[in-house]
């Protein structure tokens, strides 16, 4: 089987919501393939059509014939965590805490399993972390309560020269975790001060808004910033999360299909699709 171009034909299905048309389809690809892959695949694809159970079922499915090979093993590891394992994916990689590459997604999966102490610990012992790692010691260390020490690392991630959204949205999330709901709305719109054009101060400032649960000022400065780049996955993410609040779930989904357009890798879709699927039920 052509798997490539049945999967084309499932997403061009879903695109035009013929959603009774994509199971079968899926069974098809899962009968013909031992591909761990391409099955956790097909489960991620039923997420997006909001399948749960069956998305989980696969997951199970593809768990049952996990290969030795490290690298493999790493790479389903985070595509498991990705569709909500993270328990199972953390027992997939436990044995690679001696590969500093990849000690912080070890250390990102403790975290997210609650165990922040041996994540911080795990962390400590890289060398040279990226900023997308110094995020992450970021959030290990609100987890276990160290706010101040949290707040001086967002700090010098910022000073370090870094201007990128993830790192602003940082220092947002570690001041709203500290309690300091002031001071996060002040840096927000200090920057917004500086460019009002600037898609990501408008993509901030929609985020602060949506954390402060002010919906359609957050709508609005997340529509502005669409309106200059409609590719921004913060302001996507965030404009999704507004329309969940207004249970326009179909259309979240939809922006959350274009982030995977761009990014098929990028928590913000199954954040999207995950919110969506528990305020439908709730």
């Amino acid at each position: 089987m052509d798997t490539e171009k049945a999967f084309n034909s499932i997403m061009e299905d879903i695109k035009n919501e013929r959603f009774e048309m994509v199971r079968p389809q899926l069974d098809s690809i899962l009968d013909s393939t031992d591909d761990v892959m391409i099955k956790l695949k097909c489960a991620s694809i039923l997420k997006t059509i909001d399948d749960e159970k069956g998305c989980q079922e696969i997951v199970d499915l593809a768990l049952d014939s996990v290969p030795e090979d490290r690298e493999t093993r790493f790479d389903i590891a985070m595509s498991v965590r990705s569709l909500g394992r993270a328990e199972e994916a953390y027992e997939l990689v436990k044995d690679m805490k001696d590969d500093p590459a990849k000690v912080p997604e070890i250390a990102r999966t403790l975290n997210m399993i609650d165990e922040s102490e041996e994540a911080y610990a795990l962390i400590q012992k890289v060398s040279g972390l990226t900023v997308k790692d110094r995020i992450l010691l970021c959030d290990i260390l609100c987890s276990l309560g160290e706010f101040t020490k949290a707040e001086a690392e967002a700090t010098a991630i910022l000073d370090s020269g870094d201007s990128s959204y993830a790192s602003y949205v940082n220092m947002v999330s570690v001041l709203m975790k500290a309690g300091k709901v002031k001071e996060a709305n002040k840096f927000a719109k200090s920057h917004l001060k500086q460019d009002k054009k600037n898609v990501d101060s408008l993509a901030l400032e929609a985020y602060v808004m949506w954390i402060n649960g002010r919906i359609p000022a957050a709508a609005n400065y997340a529509n502005r910033a669409l309106q200059i780049d409609y590719s921004h996955s913060g302001a996507l993410e965030t404009m999704a999360m507004c329309l969940i609040e207004k249970k326009k779930y179909v259309q979240a989904k939809m922006l959350a299909g274009v982030i995977n357009e761009k990014d098929p890798k990028d928590p913000a879709v199954i954040r999207i699709l995950d919110a969506c699927r528990i305020a439908s039920n709730a």
